[in-house]
C-alpha cells in the first residue's frame, strides 16, 4: 500500500469546541482523521466510519457528542471519532479497509494509548473483526462479531434497541403521541429501529436513503417486516437504494411511490421522525 504521512494536532479549537488531539494519516488519496475530545479518563471510544467526503469539522462534533453520551450512559470514557475519506469510492473488500484501519489506528496509538475505535459505516463487524484478529490491536477495537469474540452490536441492533427503550419510556408517560413514524436513513441504525416500532404497533409513513424517499399514503403505512427483509438481502447501500425504488413502483397502486428527491420526507407528517441518517443531513444554516 502507498506510503503515509502523518500530522498530529493538539489542543485545537473546532467551532466552538477544544479537542485534545486531532490526528491525520494521509495514505495516498485516502485520508483518515481521528478527533479525540478529551484525555481526562483511562480509555477515549468512538465510531470510524468510510466517506467519499467529509470534514474535521463533522469529526469533531461527533467525537464531542460521544463524550456527552458516554457520561449520560455511565461509561468511564472520554469522547472520541474517526473517518476515512476515499474520494476514489470506497474499498468494496472488507480486508482492504481494515488494513486502512489498521494503519490509520498505528498513528492514533502512538499519540494515545488509550484510544478505542468502534464501529460505524462501512467498518462494520466485518472490518472491526478484521482488524480486532490481531493481538496487537485486540485491545483497541470493538465492535466485532459473536463469531470473533464480539457483542455483534451490528446483527443485534444494539443502537436502535437503546433508542426503543426510549420510545417505550415515553410511551409509558402517556401523554405524548407517538403512533406514526417517519425514517431518515434505512441502514444499521433505521432499519433496526423502524422494525422494532413497526412491531410495536407504530405506522412507519415513510423511509429515506441518500437517494430518494419511499413514502405509505395510506393509514397502514409501511411494511417493514418486508423492506427489512429486502434490505437484509442487499450487498450494498446502493443496492438497498435501488431496491427501495423498485419496491415503490411495483407498489404504486398501493399508496406507496418512492420520491427521487430524499428531502421528501420533510413534507410527510408524522408523530416521530427518526434521523438516522449521517451527521450534517440536517443543518442549522444562518442568513
Amino acid at each position: 500500500m502507498t506510503s503515509t504521512r502523518v500530522s498530529v494536532q493538539t489542543n485545537v479549537r473546532v467551532d466552538e469546541e477544544r479537542f485534545a488531539l486531532i490526528v491525520t494519516t494521509r495514505i495516498g488519496e485516502v485520508t483518515a482523521t481521528t478527533a479525540i475530545h478529551r484525555q481526562q479518563l483511562f480509555r477515549r471510544i468512538g465510531g470510524i466510519r468510510f466517506a467519499t467526503r467529509g470534514s474535521v469539522q463533522e469529526v469533531a462534533h461527533l467525537a464531542s457528542a460521544m463524550t456527552y453520551k458516554c457520561g449520560a450512559a455511565l461509561m468511564p470514557f472520554d469522547g472520541e471519532k474517526s473517518l476515512v475519506e476515499v474520494p476514489g469510492g470506497i474499498p468494496i473488500s472488507p480486508a482492504e479497509r481494515a488494513r486502512i484501519v489498521e494503519m490509520h489506528l498505528q498513528d492514533v496509538t502512538d499519540c494515545d494509548a488509550g484510544a478505542t475505535l468502534g464501529p460505524d459505516m462501512y467498518a462494520g463487524e466485518d472490518v472491526m473483526s478484521l482488524v480486532g484478529a490481531s493481538p496487537r490491536w485486540a485491545d483497541f477495537v470493538t465492535g466485532r462479531s459473536v463469531a470473533a469474540g464480539g457483542l455483534g452490536i451490528d446483527s443485534n441492533g444494539a443502537t436502535a434497541l437503546g433508542l426503543f427503550a426510549a420510545f417505550e419510556r415515553l410511551r409509558s408517560l402517556g401523554n405524548i403521541r407517538l403512533g406514526t413514524s417517519s425514517i431518515q436513513g434505512f441502514g444499521a441504525v433505521g432499519a433496526e429501529l423502524g422494525l422494532l416500532l413497526y412491531r410495536a404497533g407504530v405506522v412507519i409513513r415513510a423511509i429515506s436513503n441518500a437517494k430518494g424517499c419511499l413514502v405509505a399514503l395510506d393509514e397502514r403505512g409501511l411494511d417493514l417486516e418486508e423492506l427489512h427483509s429486502l434490505r437484509a438481502a442487499c450487498l450494498s447501500s446502493n443496492e438497498v437504494d435501488l431496491e427501495l425504488q423498485r419496491y415503490g413502483a411495483v407498489r404504486l397502486a398501493e399508496s406507496r411511490y418512492y420520491a427521487d428527491q430524499p428531502e421528501q420526507i420533510y413534507r410527510i407528517g408524522c408523530d416521530m421522525f427518526v434521523p438516522a441518517a449521517r451527521t450534517m443531513v440536517i443543518a442549522l444554516t444562518s442568513e
